[in-house]
């Protein structure tokens, strides 16, 4: 999760959903993104929407 100009970025990278398999036989993988301005309760309420811990703020 990192904080910049006034805006909040959770990233969740890596999820490897079972049995999904592109063209040439690769494991797909999911990324997320959830972006919100910058307010005092989204600082506590992103973390716990993407499963991480406050304060894990970088920026």
């Amino acid at each position: 999760m990192s904080r910049k100009n006034h805006s909040l970025l959770c990233l969740l990278t890596g999820i490897e959903p079972t049995e999904r398999v592109d063209f040439a036989d690769r494991q797909i993988r999911i990324s997320i993104a959830w972006v919100a301005s910058y307010s005092p309760d989204n600082e506590i309420i992103l973390p716990k929407n993407c499963g991480i811990k406050p304060p894990l703020l970088r920026g």
